[in-house]
């Protein structure tokens, strides 16, 4: 188990099997339409991350403090450049909710590499609903860190509809897009 040892419960490897199976199902989708992920600079896999115990989660740029990633209910697949991976999934929301994952929005989830200058994006998928109960969701009220999508305009997924009012947990009240 490494660095997860003695964290995992029976309720946390529920969780991580829920999750897999709409992954790997969503995956499945998309392959069928010939879109398939990237291979992550870290893991050299299409896994970006998955369960984060406490100390990793603490350790990772912008992670929310109360993250699927620590309870074994989202995951981040590695994205193509050219955002292959969400631009399908803006495209096939109902597979997505098919599925039964939340998305993170994906003006959010790029970041540009400093070293190279390069995006380097990802898709978040959970399973948990977010508390907004929509289907694609603004993780954060930080600024987008990626300019918008096309299929943002063409599938109403806005880019500002919600800002979390103070007091309320910025890093998960999430929203902005399609029910």
């Amino acid at each position: 188990m490494g660095r997860a040892e003695g964290y995992v419960t029976a309720e946390i490897n529920a969780n991580i099997d829920a999750t897999l199976l709409a992954w790997n199902g969503l995956l499945e989708d998309m392959a069928a339409d010939g879109v398939y992920p990237g291979v992550d600079q870290v893991t050299r896999t299409a896994v970006a991350s998955g369960l984060r115990p406490p100390g990793v989660n603490a350790r990772t740029q912008n992670a929310a403090t109360d993250s699927t990633h620590l309870t074994g209910e989202g995951g981040d697949v590695q994205d193509q450049a050219e955002r292959d991976i969400m631009r399908w999934c803006l495209r096939n929301l109902a597979k997505v909710a098919a599925r039964g994952l939340y998305l993170e929005h994906p003006q959010w989830t790029s970041r540009r590499d400093p070293k190279t200058g390069k995006r380097d994006p990802w898709v978040h998928g959970q399973t948990r609903r977010p508390r907004s109960g929509l289907r694609v969701y603004r993780p954060s009220i930080d600024p987008p860190s990626a300019p918008p999508l096309p299929e943002q305009a063409e599938n109403g997924v806005a880019i500002y509809d919600y800002v979390p009012q103070e007091g309320e947990d910025a890093a998960t009240d999430e929203s902005s897009a399609v029910a």
